[in-house]
């Protein structure tokens, strides 16, 4: 992960699909949830737009916006593909293992010929 106001603050704790178990917080994790590839009658274009959720995870409520908004800035400063969230992000709060969450759904643009 190159995007070092990120990694200040989740460190290396990205990751997919699921967690490793007593790893630390803040962390971040993503899965696809969604998506499809741009047909014509010429057949696939090669452009695909897969969706991805992403659970940020804190102790501290006040740090959910502070990463969201640094997870934002590391995939809009991507030059392999164009991220655009779907939604504006939702939280909650689990009170039996006291940790913060926030969720946010993204489209990802792809062009497989670059």
């Amino acid at each position: 992960m190159a995007h070092a106001p990120l990694r200040t603050l989740v460190d290396e704790r990205i990751f997919p699909d699921d967690a490793i178990q007593n790893l630390g917080l803040p962390s971040i994790i993503y899965q696809r949830v969604s998506g499809y590839r741009v047909n014509s009658l010429s057949g696939y274009s090669r452009l695909e737009n897969p969706r991805f959720q992403f659970n940020i995870y804190s102790r501290l409520v006040d740090d959910l916006r502070t990463i969201f908004d640094a997870m934002l800035a590391a995939l809009e400063a991507a030059t392999t593909f164009t991220a655009v969230p779907d939604d504006s992000p939702w939280d909650d709060y689990d009170p039996v293992v006291d940790i913060y969450r926030r969720v946010v759904t993204i489209g990802f643009w792809n062009d497989e010929r670059v």
